[in-house]
């Protein structure tokens, strides 16, 4: 037989194709085959391997285990033996990994929160098998090593939740670290070396995931007391915490700097970045600006920290508005005790975690720094910690009380003395932008390529957070307060100390936030942005006002007794105990009985005195003696409370509990109640779309000058403002190439809009014009044109140019005006400054005219009139400075000496002689000097981007603040005066909310949280409270509807800012009320105006609702007559407000006549406005119908001769109309037209009988044959206007001779 050989050199086993189509080298099928690899003659040969032996037990592989007493599983019964669900080979060390359980009841679902897990852990959380501490039911990962036949368990226990339905196999081996998923928990992985030498190494989740433990909170900068003190026991701060004189890098001098960390593991990994804290950063001076015009620092105070002339820095206003510099605006911290968190397995334990030895169950290897400076984008690192490293004296801890009955958890820190070290690398890029692990929740396939780890068929994201009324987002709206007043008197609680961790901080004025939530799980997974699911419009919103109020001197504690026999201690202070423990801080201001006014608090400290807690403080002065003595302690404060700077938003949450089960809730305890992958963490987000922008510091500009007219304006309209801009000022407003003005070289126009922050303040001026927060008119204001003084026409041309400016002077009342600046051409800005006089405006110009003559004299004579033969005093100039065009120039403005009125003008007596001219205009000019600060219009982002903030916390924390309502020595007794408020009203007070101060301050303030109608819908802005009554007002409009509507739970909080916070809740409801008309009426109708026609409308009708928009509905009408026979002749209907009364086709001119003969009471209408919501309600009213009057048209006749009374000479006709009136006849016509009339008819000269007839004798005929006339006069005469008195016989025509 010929040998047939076939060389699979491709090694390609190929089930595509057909058998006769397979291309050499490659084959159809193959088991157990090797394609041999060799340089012999053989290479691509198939070989048969050795086949494997099926293992269907793990017990057969426990078997092996030389040690295996205990054995794994013991007493399990039958049917519940372990299997082997999955293994993975590591060819290279010889040995295989095999995965085993008993956990037969786990489920198939993508949900991992509503896996069922082994021994039932959780099970209060997803339902099924109850939690069995005793159960056997366990899993495991063991080793057999096919060398030395040895059996190692690498790691087992039943949180590893391995389940017989979910089979392994995606597993991989890559050097030394085992990696694994099973479609059921999420992916983890084990070192296996670390596991074969401690079989107890790997014993939570947290140490196995892949994705790892993300720390969830920033650095703290504050000791467990809320201090920057790195003593736990300090109460108080003080320079030396911030500011040490033995570092002397400047790195922290001039940035704006934030502090993060990270976690580097034991197998190389780094956790996500934690937050980071704010800027840490704290102006020089404590923030404050000195009147004192040669007020300095020196390194005195910041030792070190102050550059300059001989070490000292102008810290005056006057320097601000000279050089547009603001030189506190240094750090004045170049030292901080950075508390870095790190993590224990269960953060709520009981367990007392304090200071000294970190158990690290995470296994961190490195704690690495991290610092991002504000105008950079990287993200730098300044060291890397080695825990191996750390001593337990490293370590702190800080204390978290949720709620007022739970316990107290103690949470371990890292102290790391920061001092101004620059940062030794930055991070690569991809870290910049990794703010979670992309990690799946579950997966089914997992393979290596290269050295990365790629996961198959996988779900990614948790479900959306519900809240605990099952809708999609957290129930919560938003606020802003003063900074740190949210926690005051708190006993528990998020405590975050803002008004001293990060004492200058605060939020933007004149801004729009939006505030929302980002969850995460333990392993840094997050949720989306989660905004409020209150119905409430824009709940997850605020604009923050701009502050107006002056914060300067507030009393801050009240009546503080010093102890009996307390006395100073020395020449040049005074230390004194106060009788309890009160919230002084250094730098506040003293003043009591023998205290001299204002003296500084120099130290406050909290300290036993004789057995009992006392505030010590001591102040500048003294030394003093003094027993029960009244001592008040101010300070410049945004809060009443305590010394705070700044306001803070602040989110109050609408529920007790944040989501609608417990499923969302991460839980560490190893029974019924555990949840992994619950949210475990939150962190508070802000978006914030007006981003960049400038401040400007100049000095005041002058207001209402024309440089058009050379006119000075003194309202508030007309003129402009001028506002001198020099230094860094001019790139902050720069000119715009679109806008030129053509008619003035140089002079541009510029895109900038500012909006008035700090203006002059109108009132006493000494050395400069003081300054004041602007509250007048919160708008922005455009630049109109930009151009040097000589551009804008604010100069003169002197003969002698001696100042500098080439050729002409700039006005005396342009600041800085021998360098020539750069002016910003302004609207009039006096809207934007409480009222006052002219001068106090820094507005002060009168124009005067020389009218004689003068050469080197120190006197001239001026008039107010620029046609100076027509003299008028000007005004007093005395003091001011002045410009004209024969004025000799120089550096240093002429100055007016004195004048003196020499009526009808003045004579003007200046510093220096001067030769004027007849006829010279003189501008005299008061300027002011003082600071002004201008914001410019911020640039508006349209990305829209959430940035985190430092309030963070744990889920489990929160959820216990949110249940609790309890707060020590809080208010209680919590009531309102009424429950019900009817519709009819809109306004004024409907209930009075009272509560019980148990701090005996007395000082409890109302707030409104939220109104939910029976609907959802909250109806919170139709309500207002006042802060200290306590007064519910209406602020908006309800209609009663019997409805769920009707029924609005209005949650109150009442703040005691001695205690804290308490909320209450209380059910008010709309209640009916009875339907509103115009009320009683009366209308006139003609017997003959026919069917169908209306005779009378009322516009008003309501329900009785002040809600516009729903007050119509549900109302009908109906009606009744005094002489009920009448009922048919009329009809009533409704059309939304609008009743109508119309005739029906019963009414006609018989009826009609019949009717008005009636009596007035029967011929009233009684008519009834019906509310049938509910059970009906009604009102009535009466509608008197009278008659109107029907005009008969005709004529009458009238002498022209004006000879006497009823005369019938040379008559002419006047057309009228008559009426009945009250004459039981009525008028009619004759043939002809000519009227008959009676006594009592009345006469009208128009149809629509608004206006009678003149007084006169009216001549009509009366019909007696054929030529037989009987002239009759009617008397118009000698009664009320138009009514025909009598009628008699006329006088025959006796023309006059």
């Amino acid at each position: 037989m010929p040998e047939i050989k076939n060389s699979f050199v491709k090694g390609k086993m190929n089930q595509d194709l057909d058998e006769r189509l397979i291309p050499k080298g490659e084959f159809r099928f193959a088991q157990n085959l090797s394609i041999s690899e060799s340089e012999d003659s053989d290479t691509g040969a198939a070989e048969t391997i050795k086949g494997t032996l099926p293992r269907t037990t793990a017990s057969e592989i426990i078997d092996h285990h030389t040690n295996g007493t205990p054995p794994l599983w013991n007493n399990v019964g039958a049917g519940f033996e372990p299997v082997v669900i999955g293994f993975v080979e590591d060819v290279k060390e010889k040995r295989v990994a095999y995965f085993l359980t008993n956990h037969q009841n786990g489920n198939d679902t993508d949900d991992i929160r509503s896996i069922r897990r082994a021994k039932g852990m959780g099970s209060s959380i997803v339902g099924g098998t109850t939690y069995d501490a005793s159960s056997a039911t366990n899993c495991a990962i063991v080793l057999y090593n096919f060398e030395s036949g040895s059996v190692s368990t690498l790691i087992s226990g039943a949180w590893l939740n391995f389940s017989t339905k979910h089979i392994i196999t995606g597993a991989k081996i890559i050097d030394d670290l085992l990696f694994w998923t099973d479609d059921f928990n999420q992916p983890r992985k084990i070192n296996i070396q670390r596991a074969i030498d401690d079989p107890k190494h790997y014993i939570y989740e947290e140490q196995i995931s892949v994705a790892k433990y993300a720390p969830y909170t920033p650095i703290r900068l504050i000791n467990r007391n809320g201090y920057w003190a790195d003593n736990n026991t300090a109460t108080a701060d003080v320079y030396a915490d911030k500011t040490s004189g033995n570092i002397t890098s400047k790195y922290l001098r001039d940035k704006f700097v934030r502090f993060s960390y990270r976690f580097k593991y034991e197998d190389g990994e780094y956790s996500l970045m934690a937050p980071f804290t704010q800027v840490v950063f704290e102006p020089l001076n404590n923030s404050e600006l000195d009147g004192d015009e040669n007020a300095t620092l020196d390194n005195t105070v910041y030792p070190n920290q102050v550059e300059g002339n001989n070490n000292k820095l102008a810290v005056d206003i006057h320097s601000v508005w000279r050089t547009g510099k603001v030189n506190i605006m240094q750090n004045a911290i170049n030292t901080v005790v950075l508390r870095i968190p790190v993590p224990n397995y269960d953060e709520r334990s009981s367990a007392s975690y304090t200071s000294g030895v970190y158990s690290n169950k995470f296994k961190i290897d490195e704690i690495e720094i991290l610092v991002k400076e504000s105008d950079g984008l990287a993200v730098k690192s300044l060291r890397s910690i080695k825990i191996e490293d750390t001593s337990t004296s490293d370590f702190d801890y800080y204390t978290i009380k949720p709620s007022s009955t739970s316990t107290a958890f103690n949470r371990q820190c890292f102290k790391y003395v920061y001092k101004s070290e620059e940062p030794i690398k930055v991070l690569p890029e991809d870290q910049l932008i990794r703010v979670y692990d992309q990690v799946p929740l579950m997966a089914k396939a997992l393979e290596i390529s290269g050295n990365r780890v790629i996961y198959g068929n996988f779900v990614e994201n948790y479900e959306f957070p519900l809240d605990e009324a099952g809708k999609k987002g957290i129930n919560y709206i938003l606020g802003v307060d003063e900074k740190g007043d949210t926690e005051y008197g708190a006993t528990h609680g998020l405590q975050q100390d803002l008004h001293r961790q990060y004492k200058h901080h605060s939020v933007k004025q004149r801004r729009t936030y939006q505030v929302g939530i980002v969850f995460a799980d333990k392993y840094g997974r997050q949720s989306p942005v989660i905004l409020s699911s209150s119905d409430d419009n824009d709940a997850d919103t605020v604009y923050t006002d701009p502050i107006t109020a002056d914060h300067k001197n507030k009393t801050i504690v009240t009546s503080a007794q010093s102890n009996s026999g307390a006395t100073g201690n020395g020449s040049s202070s005074s230390t004194i105990v106060l009788d309890g423990v009160y919230p002084v801080e250094v730098g506040m201001l003293a003043t009591g009985t023998g205290i001299a006014a204002n003296k500084t608090v120099f130290s406050a400290t909290n300290t036993v005195v004789n057995g009992n807690l006392r505030t010590v403080v001591v102040i500048t002065g003294g030394p003093y003696t003094m027993s029960n003595v009244s001592i008040v302690f101010s300070t410049r404060s945004w809060s009443s409370n305590q010394v705070a700077y700044g306001q803070a938003l602040k989110i109050i949450f609408n529920n007790s509990q944040l989501f609608s089960g417990n499923k969302q809730v991460y839980d560490p305890r190893q029974d019924q109640n555990y949840n992994p992958h619950g949210w475990y963490s939150y962190k508070i987000v802000v978006k914030q779309t007006e981003q960049d922008y400038y401040n400007i510091y100049a000095s005041h500009p002058y207001q209402g000058w024309d440089n058009i007219t050379n006119k000075q304006t003194v309202s508030t309209v007309g003129g402009k403002s001028w506002l001198a801009l020099s230094g860094d000022n001019i790139n902050k407003v720069p000119r715009s190439l679109k806008e030129t003005d053509f008619s003035r070289d140089g002079v541009m126009g510029s895109e900038e809009n500012l909006y008035p922050k700090v203006v002059p303040k109108t009132g006493a001026i000494n050395d400069y014009m003081d300054s004041v927060q602007q509250d007048q008119y919160h708008e922005l204001t455009p630049v109109l044109t930009l151009g040097d003084a000589f551009e804008q026409s604010l100069f003169v041309s002197p003969e002698h140019s001696g100042d500098g400016t080439g050729g002409f002077q700039v006005y005396n009342w342009v600041f800085d005006r021998e360098r020539n600046p750069l002016i910003a051409e302004l609207p009039n800005m006096k809207n934007y400054m409480s009222s006052g006089a002219a001068g106090l405006y820094n507005s002060s110009v009168i124009v005067a005219y020389v009218t004689t003559d003068t050469t080197d004299s120190l006197t001239a004579l001026v008039t107010s009139n620029s046609n100076v033969a027509t003299i008028a005093d000007p005004g007093d100039v005395d003091g001011y400075l002045v410009n004209g065009s024969n004025i000799k120039a120089s550096k240093t403005p002429l100055r007016v000496a004195s004048t003196t009125v020499s009526a009808p003008q003045r004579t003007v007596t200046f510093e220096s002689k001067q030769s004027l001219k007849n006829g010279d205009m003189l501008i005299f000019s008061l300027p002011n000097e003082g600071l002004t600060v201008f914001e410019t219009e911020p640039f508006k982002s349209k990305i829209d981007i959430y940035y985190e903030s430092t309030t963070c916390g744990l889920v489990q924390d929160l959820n216990d603040e949110l249940s609790d309502t309890t707060v020590a020595n809080g208010p209680t007794n919590i009531a309102i005066s009424a429950t019900t408020f009817p519709e009819n009203v809109n306004s004024g007070v409907i209930a009075t909310v009272s509560a019980t101060d148990n701090s005996g301050a007395s000082n409890l303030i109302f707030d409104i949280v939220s109104a939910y109608d029976g609907n959802g819908v909250n109806q919170a802005a139709k309500f207002t409270i006042n802060s200290n009554t306590g007064a519910v007002s209406l602020n908006g409009s309800f209609r009663f509807t019997n409805s769920a509507a009707d029924l609005i739970d209005l949650k109150i909080e009442v703040n005691d800012p001695n205690s804290g916070l308490v909320f209450s809740t209380f059910s008010i409801s709309v209640t009916n009320s009875v339907p509103t008309t115009s009320g009683n009426a009366t209308t006139s109708v003609a017997k003959n105006v026919g069917n169908n026609v209306t005779i009378y409308t009322d516009s008003v009708v309501t329900n009785g609702s002040k809600l516009a928009s729903q007050d119509h509905i549900n109302i009908s009408s109906s009606h009744v007559m005094g002489n009920t026979a009448y009922n048919s002749y009329f009809d009533t209907t409704l059309t939304d407000n609008t009743l109508i009364v119309q005739t029906t086709s019963s009414w006609n001119i018989n009826n009609g006549s019949a009717f008005f003969l009636d009596t007035a009471s029967n011929r009233t209408m009684t008519v009834t406005i019906t509310d049938s919501t509910s059970t009906p309600v009604t009102t009535t009213f009466t509608l008197v119908i009278n008659e109107t009057q029907i005009g008969l048209e005709g004529f009458l006749q009238l002498s022209s001769l004006n000879i006497g009374i009823c005369q019938t000479c040379s008559l002419y006709q006047i057309t009228m109309w008559a009426t009945q009136g009250t004459s039981a006849t009525p008028p009619s016509l004759a043939s002809d037209g000519e009227l008959i009339v009676y006594a009592g008819n009345k006469l009208f000269s128009d149809a629509n009988l608004t206006n009678t007839v003149a007084d006169g004798y009216y001549i009509f005929t009366l019909d007696c044959g054929s030529n037989c006339y009987d002239f009759k006069c009617a008397d118009v005469v000698n009664g009320a206007p138009g009514v025909v008195v009598s009628v008699n016989p006329a006088d025959d025509c006796d023309p006059p001779s």
